[in-house]
């Protein structure tokens, strides 16, 4: 038991260092006037605000019919789930929540268009590895903001509030629990917060709010063009015609190569990274913040009632909005989101079991 409390407050002490190395990393490029996360060029999202209804009003559901926050003294939880219950329920959420985030890409993908570059799905083998190390990078930036303002206010408030789900995993640390605690909590609560959150929320108030500050970099283009922009290979016919229509193209013959063609349909002449921050949004935030602060707020409420992990939440989801923002790819999101609720199971069920 003495080894295990030893490696588990090793393994603390590994993580926050390198939480801290992340953000000293990140400071050196302020200083350098580099950016900390390039912004990419992308196109407004086709949903509007049903879809982001449709977010808020889910999460609503799903913090109603979640079970009440107890604390570690409440043990009246052990006593109404089993470990396999868990399990199974673990299990029930994979299908369930699987084929309601389905059912909502196939809805807007024949009423409104979207592609896969609005679902913010790698393009490639090398998109994949670059989107799942954001969001470790992520994961680890967001340990010692999240976990220092929860436990000052843990501190200040003496609260011993505590999620419904790590108090099982406390009550019986047994390998069933485990597997059924990270199935719900550790996998697809993440999935499905993400991809409602960030994708159709934060994604919506993005689109409204580049239309009020009139910032055309990202205004979609014509069907066609979104179809030529989910394709990983370009249209050398359509830039043949086109350039066959326009007088003042230069001649080509049979052996020049065909025009490169954007990766995505956007007219990188009109995007000018310092010009974007310039522009001011309604609320007076800077370009790009509004909405990244609205879905983070309505993130951590959709977690009151669990003491004062709602104003550390607020945090997590403040870069994680970050991250969708600057690079509208939501992995990197999902991925960190997974990676912050595993370590709070795996640091929980570690200190039951060695108890």
């Amino acid at each position: 038991m003495i080894v295990a409390q030893l490696l588990l407050n090793s393994t603390l002490v590994i993580l926050g260092i390198a939480s801290v190395a992340v953000w000293v990393m990140l400071a050196s490029k302020l200083v350098a006037g580099e950016s900390i996360l390039p912004y990419q060029l992308r196109q407004r999202v086709p949903w509007g605000g049903g879809a982001g209804t449709i977010a808020i009003v889910i999460m609503a559901i799903n913090f109603l019919a979640a079970p009440g926050p107890q604390t570690v003294a409440d043990e009246s939880v052990s006593e109404t789930l089993t470990s396999q219950q868990v399990l199974e329920g673990g299990i029930s959420a994979v299908v369930v929540y699987t084929i309601f985030i389905g059912t909502i890409v196939m809805l807007l993908t024949s009423t409104v268009g979207a592609t896969r570059r609005d679902f913010g799905v790698p393009a490639s083998v090398a998109q994949l590895a670059s989107d799942i190390r954001l969001g470790l990078l992520t994961a680890l930036a967001a340990l010692v903001p999240s976990y220092g303002v929860h436990l000052v206010l843990v501190q200040l408030v003496k609260d011993e509030t505590i999620h419904p789900v790590l108090l099982q995993v406390m009550s019986q640390p047994d390998l069933k629990m485990a597997i059924g605690a990270f199935l719900t909590a550790g996998l697809m609560v993440p999935v499905l917060e993400e991809f409602t959150f960030r994708l159709l929320l934060q994604g919506w108030l993005e689109k409204l709010e580049d239309q009020y500050v009139g910032w055309t970099a990202t205004k979609r283009r014509m069907p066609a063009a979104d179809e030529q922009a989910d394709s990983d290979e370009p249209d050398h016919a359509a830039q043949q015609s086109a350039d066959d229509a326009n007088p003042f193209a230069s001649p080509r013959t049979n052996s020049d190569p065909p025009p490169e063609s954007s990766t995505d349909d956007i007219d990188e002449a009109i995007v000018d990274e310092s010009a974007r921050r310039q522009l001011v949004s309604l609320t007076g935030l800077p370009h790009g913040w509004a909405p990244v602060l609205a879905s983070a707020l309505l993130f951590a409420l959709a977690h009151l009632g669990l003491g004062a992990a709602p104003f550390a939440l607020f945090v997590f989801a403040v870069l994680l909005g970050f991250v969708y923002q600057r690079t509208h790819r939501i992995l990197p999101c999902i991925v960190a989101h997974m990676a912050f609720n595993t370590l709070s199971l795996v640091l929980v069920w570690s200190q039951a079991s060695s108890s």
